[in-house]
């Protein structure tokens, strides 16, 4: 009895829910305009759908008090001649929405930029004409109208939509990435590539007084939601229409009073099945309720989020209701896999425990408590040989490892943060010692050189600048791009230098060349005035040491041919210990 109760106390909240989204109009009645199409549908029929009404009559012990309500609920519906269209409405809220997320001072600051913005032949939209049900979107620049079509800022609708930023200046190149969805725009290029696949654009993005714009209904296409031109007011409405929202009601109300019936002839459920059954169709009803004030008033929630969540919700309730349990082995299967997420998930914990918060810790040990909760529940099965439903607790422990992923994937991005923190720190160092190495070889370079070498250390300074940024703003999108680009830097500067020293060093060889030939030319004319002085051998060793000089010459003029970089301090001694024992045979004689 008190289990039939619940059901019926469900339904009669399902019922009560319903009511005020039926009641809307008489708020809005003796203003100019008329009523919706699908209001006046409502009218005309005089009273609920009869599917509602038929699936309350069949349950015999349906209070006739609730029918009342309902069906006087239907008749405050109707709306008296001339009442505006609830979309009409909804629309008049929410630009003045709009308008209240502006200060004075920005709204004085948008105009002044519209003014300039027409000056430049622009065709400016007003800030308040772009509405985003749903969304808080703020512009520092208004759209504009190319070509017939709205651009809008990519910061303002990459941030209402969730969308990570990737923007690489050199290239003109935005990449935005949101779940399973990346968009590549290159500004002003006619093709942008969606996942992977080229599409063209009517209009290509541009930049505007600084600032990114793209193609409005290019964007808001790629992510399946309805956009609509309003001609009265020159709006742009992004988001479900009301009729789709209401259509949506429909059928969820449907899958309540559906969900309600199945439980009450599941009597194979246990009482816990029945337990987490009541919990998602209250789930269901909180949806509803969600829905129906986003229907009468603002529409400040999300359709897409509400159909997901319904959609999840579902899930579940068709997994309880599954009853092919699965085998012994399909069980032992099952825990051997929770088991090792167990393990993998304590290791995780134990890898990244530096870098986890105390509440993330405890989420995690929370998590990992349910898990073993689960694990022992497989346990019993087994050894009482128990058949359960294992596409339930599957898809429980789906759900934890993902909740675990999430904390983790948080701390993975921690450490990506410590990493970037650490190569900022080397490179700071590299751009110290290069600082240093150019002070060092100052003399050695060439005003190309020179040049190159200041450039390419300002783009390092600059880079190095961008990477702390991210760190500060622990924001690393495009460290892996930015990180290629410095290395290459950093090799061109290696490269630099290598020339500047290269080709001082065959300078200085040149010169060294230079100087031996001329020592062996004073060495010969020397031997030519004392030859008449010397003996025989002496005069013999002295031109064999003057032979060898010639020879280390010879080896320098070959090195200095193929530019190949020696030790000149090793052969100018070995050139200077030769010209020694000239020397000392050249005095003993005079």
């Amino acid at each position: 009895m008190q289990r039939r109760t619940t059901v019926y106390a469900f339904l009669t909240l399902a019922v009560l829910l319903l009511m005020p989204i039926l009641a809307h109009g008489q708020d809005i009645a003796n203003i100019k305009g008329g009523p919706p199409a699908h209001a006046i549908e409502n009218m005309n029929r005089g009273g609920p759908p009869q599917h509602v009404l038929d699936k309350f009559r069949e349950r015999s012990n349906t209070d006739e008090s609730v029918m009342e309500v309902l069906e006087q609920a239907y008749e405050n519906s109707k709306m008296a001649n001339g009442a505006i269209p609830l979309q009409a409405q909804l629309r008049q809220n929410w630009r003045k929405q709009v308008e209240n997320n502006y200060s004075l001072v920005e709204i004085e600051e948008i105009e002044e930029l519209s003014k300039h913005l027409l000056d430049q032949g622009y065709n400016v939209v007003p800030v308040t004409n772009i509405i985003s049900y749903g969304k808080s979107m703020k512009f520092d620049v208004p759209p504009v109208i190319k070509d017939g079509r709205t651009l809008v800022p990519v910061r303002a609708m990459t941030a209402a939509y969730g969308f990570d930023v990737d923007y690489s200046p050199e290239q003109k190149r935005i990449t935005l990435i949101r779940d399973n969805l990346e968009i590549v725009f290159i500004l002003e290029d006619y093709e942008a590539i969606v996942n992977g696949e080229i599409i063209q654009l009517d209009v290509p993005p541009s930049a505007i007084n600084g600032r990114s714009v793209l193609p409005l209904r290019f964007f808001i296409d790629q992510l399946g939601i309805d956009i609509k031109y309003n001609p009265e007011d020159g709006s742009i409405d992004i988001g479900a229409d009301i009729e789709e929202m209401e259509d949506f009601y429909a059928s969820l109300f449907d899958s309540i009073v559906d969900y309600i019936n199945r439980k009450d002839a599941a009597d194979y459920l246990t009482e816990a099945e029945t337990q987490l059954i009541d919990d998602y169709i209250l789930e269901l009803i909180d949806i509803a309720n969600d829905l129906h004030t986003a229907i009468e008033k603002e529409l400040d929630v999300s359709l897409a989020e509400l159909e997901s969540l319904t959609d999840q919700i579902k899930e579940q309730l068709e997994l309880l209701f599954d009853q092919e349990y699965s085998i012994i082995a399909d069980i032992e299967t099952l825990y051997e896999h929770l088991n090792q997420s167990i393990i993998d998930s304590i290791e995780q914990r134990e890898a990244y425990a530096k870098l986890l918060s105390q509440d993330e810790i405890d989420e995690i040990n929370s998590i990992l408590d349910e898990m073993l909760a689960i694990a022992s529940t497989l346990d019993s099965a087994i050894e009482e040989n128990t058949a359960i439903n294992t596409k339930y607790y599957q898809r429980l422990i789906e759900e934890l490892n993902e909740q675990l992923e999430v904390i983790f994937e948080n701390a993975e991005y921690l450490l990506i943060i410590e990493e970037i923190e650490d190569y900022l720190i080397e490179l700071n160092l590299k751009i110290s010692s290069i600082l240093e190495e150019r002070e060092d070889i100052e003399d050695k370079l060439t005003n190309e050189q020179r040049d190159e070498l200041d450039d390419l250390i300002a783009a390092l300074i600059k880079n190095a600048e961008i990477i702390e940024e991210a760190v500060l703003e622990k924001e690393p999108l495009g460290f892996e791009e930015l990180k290629e680009t410095i290395e290459d830097e950093l090799i061109r500067v290696e490269t630099v230098f290598d020339e500047a020293l290269n080709k001082y060093q065959l300078t200085q060889m040149k010169q060294l060349y230079f100087d031996v030939v001329n020592k062996i030319t004073l060495l010969n004319e020397q031997m030519y005035l004392v030859g008449d002085s010397l003996s025989q051998i002496d005069l013999f060793r002295v031109e064999n040491y003057i032979l060898e000089i010639a020879d280390y010459a010879n080896e320098i003029y070959d090195h200095i041919e193929n530019e190949n970089i020696i030790d000149l301090e090793e052969y100018e001694l070995a050139i200077q210990e030769i010209v020694d024992e000239i020397n000392k045979i050249f005095s003993k004689e005079i």
